[in-house]
């Protein structure tokens, strides 16, 4: 497939002209913000920027950052690095449900690879920057090695053998109930969320969630709690709509989890319906 896909100096998506009289959007996210199988006119963060100037008659600039793997300490040094660069009018911040297991090494040590935890920053519930407190910690974020493609690349087909033939014994390695862990992985969560939050304190901050809520367990009850303790107005029909059209094998992409051109027009007209509804 093709894809139209540039950034601008900030590493930031954008979509619009870039006027004086532009309302400013910026979203921030993860890789559904990313978005690197949908060019940067078909992703939803574009289709709510059209659907707005078509409802407004006005003319929306949008910003968009976001990484693979994105949770929510990334987010804020993301928004932390271009908070002074950008003011915008409206603010969104696109959380997805593994953001709570991103947001916390233990957690993460069981789902996510060496390559991640072993080198990503994690924040404590004692409001500090941590790493994993390994010796192979160091040796994985070391600048040659982490950009080394060679062991980067055998370092994945180990772990993959190793994931298929040998289970992770996490037990052995921390004495935390996953009870605990994802108390404290909630905690750490609204700090991070509230402290991206204060950046664009003189925005209209909305914050929506990639996973539907059409069922929703008690993760997804909490982010309910979540928006509401941090200050952001909850869109919560963009997932939904998807969700209720998800045999639709065309909305997603190959991996059947980030959204096609189409699941991505479904998704902004969703939002920007429900965002024009909040407005009205």
């Amino acid at each position: 497939y093709i894809v139209n896909y540039t950034t601008n100096q900030k590493g930031l998506r954008t979509y619009g002209n870039n006027e004086n009289n532009s309302k400013k959007i910026l979203v921030i996210g993860d890789s559904h913000t990313m978005g690197k199988y949908t060019g940067t006119n078909e992703m939803w963060f574009s289709v709510l920027a059209e659907e707005l100037k078509k409802k407004f008659n006005e003319n929306y600039f949008v910003y968009a950052g976001g990484a693979n793997g994105y949770g929510s300490l990334q987010e804020y040094l993301l928004a932390k690095d271009i908070a002074d660069y950008i003011n915008p009018d409206i603010f969104i911040l696109q959380f997805c449900e593994n953001d709570y297991t991103d947001n916390h090494l233990d957690w993460d040590e069981q789902i996510s690879g060496r390559n991640t935890y072993l080198r990503r920053p994690y924040y404590s519930i004692e409001e500090k920057t941590k790493y994993n407190d390994s010796i192979f910690s160091i040796f994985y974020r070391n600048k040659i090695l982490s950009s080394s493609k060679i062991f980067n690349k055998l370092d994945i087909l180990i772990e993959r053998f190793q994931d298929k033939y040998f289970s992770r014994d996490y037990t052995k390695k921390n004495s935390k109930s996953m009870e605990i862990i994802k108390q404290e992985s909630m905690i750490i969560s609204i700090n991070l969320v509230s402290k991206i939050r204060n950046l664009f304190n003189d925005s209209h901050a909305y914050i929506v969630n990639c996973n539907p809520n059409i069922k929703p367990n008690n993760i997804g009850k909490f982010f309910q709690e979540l928006a509401k303790r941090t200050g952001y107005v909850l869109i919560e029909s963009p997932p939904n709509e998807v969700e209720i059209m998800r045999k639709n094998k065309k909305l997603y992409n190959e991996d059947g989890a980030h959204l096609s051109p189409l699941g991505n027009k479904i998704f902004g007209e969703a939002f920007a319906n429900e965002l024009i509804l909040l407005k009205q």
